[in-house]
């Protein structure tokens, strides 16, 4: 599996995960994400899942910081770069846009 973000430190995975993880107009997780994040726990990671919702409400680089610092229980410096937080953004908007074109 690819996940959007790893800290080493705690064993987490972070997956932001966009409206293609979900069923279309619904908050429900399709089977393939639950069981991507079903083997990642089996594999002994701790898994933060953000959806994609609650991501696209943040909209400074200090709320994503403060969100994802409150969401692994980890300080700010355990963070990925702010420009990759960025990156993750920009993927899931865009995944936005074409399940709304869908």
């Amino acid at each position: 599996y690819s996940i959007d973000a790893f800290l080493p430190e705690t064993n987490t995975a972070v997956e932001v995960d966009g409206p293609f993880h979900f069923a279309r107009g619904e908050r429900v997780q399709l089977g393939n994400s639950v069981m991507k994040h079903r083997h990642l726990r089996q594999l002994g990671y701790s898994l933060v899942s953000v959806p994609y919702w609650e991501w696209s409400d943040l909209l400074t680089t200090e709320e994503r910081v403060r969100y994802l610092s409150s969401r692994v229980g980890g300080s700010v410096d355990d963070l990925p770069a702010p420009t990759a937080l960025l990156e993750l953004r920009q993927q899931t908007e865009s995944e936005s846009v074409a399940a709304e074109r869908a």
